[in-house]
This record gives C-alpha cells, structure tokens and sequence, in this order.
C-alpha cells in the first residue's frame, strides 16, 4: 500500500472517531507541505509510520543522548507518529495507533538493543506492531525489530484506534460543559463501558425531556451498568444457566432490583447474573429464581401452551 493511500485510509477512520465519540478535534487530510504520508490533527502535523515492510519509524538520532527536538521528513517537523494497521488484506487500513514524538522518544531511549546493536548509527528503525486480541479496537504492542518477541517490555501495550484516549482531556473539558448537571466525575466517565464520551452525551439528549432527578438517575445508572456488566463478564465468562458465550447479546441481571438496590449492591457481583435475552426477561418479570445451590426455580404462571 502506498503512502498516501495508507493517510487516506487512516484519516477516514479517524474522522469516523471523533464522530463516533463526539469529540471536539480537528482533523485536516491535506498535507501541509506536499509529504503524502503527512496530515494535521489538531493543528499537529502527523506523519504515517511507512507500513510497507513492517513499519519504519522515523527518529531523531539525538534523541539517544538528551534531545527532545520533533523528528523530521522532508524538512518539516512532526508531532504524531501514526501506525496504520492491517486484520487481513494489506490493502485495507482496519486500525491505527496514534502516539506523539515524545512517547516515541521514550521508546527508542528504552531500546534494551538485545542483539548487541544499539541502532545509533542510523536513523530509522524498524517498529513492529504485535496485534493482541481481534477487531478494530483491540489492542497493540510495539516491539522493536530485534527485541524478544516473549519479552514485553513495560508500557509498550495500548488500545487500538485511541482517538479518544489521545484527546481524552480536551474532550472531557467538552463533556463536562454539559454533563457536570448529572452529578458525574472523571471516573465514571472511565467506568461507562463502549463509546461512553459521545453515548453519555446520547443520552443526555434522547431524555432531555425528563426533569433534572430523573434524568440524573438515567445517565447514571447508563454509567454504573457499564461497570457492573464488566464483572458479571468477567465473573460468568457466558450466561450463567446456558452457558452461551456469545457476550454481545448477554444481559446484565440484578438479582436484587437496581431501584432497591444500594449503590454498593447495584455494582456487587455477587448481585448478578449474566443471562440471555429470554431468561433475562423472564427473570426480571419474576417468572424464574434460583436457588443458593444454583437450581433454577420457575414460577407455575409460566406455563407452555
């Protein structure tokens, strides 16, 4: 793939972020200054890392000493390094990790040069990126190219397609704007699971009709069954009477209702049953229980024609 196919790609996916979590970014797919593999984040010029054999990345050789001048292509500064990646075909772009010249910076200077070599007599080095975990928004690690492939060294693990995580600050300064009515912290932006930078913002809108109480306990509930269908995940690991993994159609049950529920109890695992649609249903209409050894009780109202 060539570079500036591999930009164009990287940038449509990008632009599909910020939409995705709201965020208050600007991305320019122009280059500023005829270096296809060049575009602006931000107003940050951000150069793709070549993705040709590996990846290549860029460096500036003082950085091996105590520099912490930007890296250069062409003549011109950079600040981003952006590694496009690839599930599959070589010709599609399904991810991409963003870091700045300073993440980068501490990289190379954390260079263990396994096999005698410290790279310091020239300037690009070559930058594997091990994909961990299936899908766009998996996870990465960077390994230079000699490293020990079972050797992982501390911090080189990130998110996929981290956007957000990249503008986390600004987009939060954004959120708050809007969403410090609810009552809601730092933290509980972090423990609302999925998209929760732009679905808060969601559901703040879909139920502005509700008055302030109620809308609060609805974002805030959104907040906390993020964080408590997480542990039953990690608990159950599939329903917890069929045993059907397929995660993304399993329901977060409480066992105790929500609205009863303390708000230690509403995040208590042991609180909690991760079912399937059907038995969630039936389960929270009251129509089946379970016993403390785990066998299924069913109601006599709930009878087969």
């Amino acid at each position: 793939m060539k570079l500036a196919e591999a930009a164009r790609q990287v940038c449509m996916l990008i632009s599909e972020d910020i939409e995705r979590f709201n965020l208050a970014s600007r991305l320019d797919p122009s280059s500023p200054d005829g270096d296809e593999a060049k575009f602006t984040l931000d107003s940050k010029t951000a150069r793709i890392v070549n993705p040709f054999d590996g990846h290549y990345a860029k460096i500036n050789l003082g950085w091996l000493k105590d520099s912490v001048d930007k890296p250069s292509i062409k003549g011109t500064e950079f600040h981003w390094y952006v590694f496009p990646l690839f599930h599959g075909s070589k010709n599609k772009v399904t991810a991409y990790y963003i870091c700045d010249y300073m993440q980068m910076r501490e990289w190379v200077r954390d260079f263990g040069a396994p096999l005698g070599n410290p790279h310091d007599d020239h300037d690009m080095w070559r930058a594997e990126v091990i994909l961990e975990g299936e899908g766009p928004y998996g996870r990465g690690y960077l390994r230079w190219g000699d490293e020990p492939v079972e050797e992982r060294r501390p911090g080189r693990s990130f998110n996929l397609r981290n956007i957000r995580e990249i503008l986390q600050p600004q987009a939060e300064r954004g959120l708050f704007a809007e969403l410090e009515e609810y009552g809601l912290s730092k933290q509980d932006l972090r423990d609302a699971d999925g998209a929760a930078l732009g679905e808060l913002i969601h559901y703040a809108h879909t139920y502005r009709h509700l008055g302030p109480t109620e809308k609060t306990a609805v974002i805030q509930s959104r907040v906390g069954q993020g964080r408590f269908r997480r542990y039953l995940i990690d608990y159950w690991g599939g329903c917890a009477v069929t045993g059907a993994n397929k995660i993304d159609l399993l329901k977060a049950s409480h066992i105790k209702p929500w609205k009863v529920s303390s708000n230690k109890e509403r995040l208590d695992v042991y609180n909690g049953l991760l079912l399937t649609p059907n038995l969630d249903s039936v389960f929270d209409q009251g129509f089946i229980s379970f016993t403390q050894l785990g066998s299924i009780l069913i109601s006599e109202e709930l009878t087969v024609e």
